[in-house]
């Protein structure tokens, strides 16, 4: 079995949110040892993958300018370093660029996943829009896009 981390800024309702819970309950059948993070405890989906007993951590992360960001930037580190964690599977404009940063830091390939042309700037942020062209998109792996128009957004 191959330890994936997949990391999420939240399990509350939502498209991505529902595709990280079935991807981790589904993900021993494929060779598969499922590890979910999340920067945002509580929800329908934290509650549901809890149940399940898949490894769940949290790191709370208001936002990725707020100081304590750095301290839980390192426990994601140290937490993917003692579970042996092999590949880094990211959801989510925040969670994409901490769990690239954090895969790299550590070696290890991540796959970050675009599920919305929102990921890039239409959220009102452009300062992330920013840091997933610059950084995010050079230093991934793989991209796994739900279309073609959201991966020829991130390519």
């Amino acid at each position: 079995m191959i330890p994936v981390l997949y990391l999420i800024d939240h399990l509350r309702q939502g498209g991505s949110e529902r595709y990280v819970c079935e991807l981790a309950r589904s993900a021993s059948s494929f060779g598969v040892s499922p590890h979910v993070c999340v920067f945002s405890a509580g929800g329908l989906f934290f509650d549901e993958v809890k149940r399940t007993g898949i490894p769940l951590f949290e790191a709370p992360v208001r936002t990725l300018y707020h100081p304590s960001t750095l301290g839980q930037i390192s426990g994601l580190f140290r937490y993917v370093r003692k579970n042996g964690i092999r590949v880094i599977h990211s959801f989510q404009p925040n969670a994409n660029v901490l769990g690239t940063l954090v895969a790299k830091a550590a070696g290890l390939p991540v796959v970050v996943s675009r599920r919305s042309l929102g990921d890039f700037g239409s959220l009102g942020s452009p300062r992330l829009e920013w840091i997933q062209k610059k950084v995010t998109n050079r230093m991934a792996d793989r991209f796994l896009a739900n279309s073609r128009a959201v991966l020829e957004a991130a390519l």
